[in-house]
């Protein structure tokens, strides 16, 4: 019981990366663009119509951050974890080392600004 309660107490998330929320950035899948509610290293949340995905589906996507004046595109493939009204939660499948390090060259940059307006 104590080892429990000392986990428990342990644990500020069970997420094994922060999420960022705070990065000017879209989802494209199939050429089509989804607001990124929060994103990490291991997955995103987007804004979607959750009727239009499976859960466990694999799908390509590309990832696309305002970086000053610039927009870094980041291709990758994951699966469909979760549904709920209106997001759906994406598991990226494992980031090869150029992929994560586009992800956390984002991380370490200061940016933002409007997506729209590029």
């Amino acid at each position: 019981m104590f080892g429990l309660f000392k986990q428990m107490r342990g644990q500020s998330h069970r997420r094994q990366y922060p999420r960022r929320s705070q990065d000017v950035c879209v989802c494209e899948i199939n050429g089509q663009p989804y607001p990124v509610v929060n994103w990490s290293l291991g997955g995103i949340l987007l804004q979607v119509d959750e009727r239009l995905f499976s859960l466990e589906q694999d799908l390509y996507f590309t990832l696309k951050f305002k970086v000053g004046m610039h927009i870094l595109d980041i291709t990758h493939k994951a699966s469909v974890i979760r549904k709920t009204t209106g997001h759906i939660a994406l598991k990226f499948h494992t980031l090869p080392s150029l992929r994560r390090k586009q992800l956390q060259s984002v991380i370490r940059l200061d940016h933002g600004g409007d997506f729209s307006t590029i």
